[in-house]
């Protein structure tokens, strides 16, 4: 058994994160980092968050939290690079930032400036954080971030958890029957599985129509050429 240097939790020799406070046990060469946020189902509402690295080939981080009600989805993202920073920075020397919002990735490569006084914050405490790190940002498309997948399990876990308050708070948001009904229907030509349920946004509802109908008629186009 070893001790956690944060929480001084007893942990298991092979553990690479402490199960109670998720301090990273172990020191790592360069690790590539996914990161995504959402505020769900209306920007300004319900913001979570997904982490998930990799170093040499393996996972040795994920998290999938909520960060809480009326932050909007750009400062989700921030607040998930620097909750990660916090855990990696004194355990790693060159990491790599993949995400799928292209706004934020041009803010921290410094191709557009950050003038918004709701992110300025959160900007300058990245920066002071990746200050001694060799440290890279990269966008990728969003079918190509597996963090997606932990930002929304957090979302779905709060709705179900407070499923009345949300209905009634933000119901003329949620997903339409026409839609939902449309997606399955989509999914099935493409044999697709999708999530997607009551708590949906109707703007996910819309990008994930468009995406599938997207596919279809590619996949039209190669059968008639």
């Amino acid at each position: 058994m070893i001790e956690c240097p944060v929480c001084h939790f007893p942990v298991a020799d092979e553990a690479i994160v402490c199960p109670i406070c998720r301090t990273p046990l172990l020191a790592y060469g360069s690790i590539v980092a996914y990161i995504h946020g959402l505020s769900e189902p209306v920007n300004g509402a319900i913001a979570c968050y997904g982490i998930l690295a990799y170093s040499n080939n393996k996972i040795v981080f994920t998290e999938s939290k909520v960060i809480g009600i009326g932050y909007n989805h750009f400062q989700a993202y921030y607040i998930a690079l620097i909750c990660f920073l916090k855990f990696f920075k004194k355990i790693s020397s060159k990491i790599t930032v993949k995400s799928d919002n292209r706004v934020f990735i041009d803010q921290l490569t410094g191709k557009t400036s950050v003038k918004s006084p709701n992110i300025i914050n959160y900007y300058r405490e990245v920066e002071e954080l990746a200050k001694n790190i060799e440290i890279a940002y990269e966008w990728i498309p969003g079918e190509e971030n597996p963090a997606r997948k932990y930002s929304w399990r957090a979302y779905y876990s709060y709705c179900e958890n407070n499923k009345t308050r949300v209905l009634e708070t933000y119901g003329k948001y949620l997903i339409t029957e026409k839609q939902l009904k449309l997606i399955k229907t989509l999914a099935k030509k493409l044999d697709e599985q999708i999530e997607v349920n009551e708590f949906t946004s109707r703007r996910e509802a819309s990008k994930i129509i468009k995406r599938l109908l997207k596919k279809i008629n590619k996949i039209k186009l190669i059968r008639f050429v």
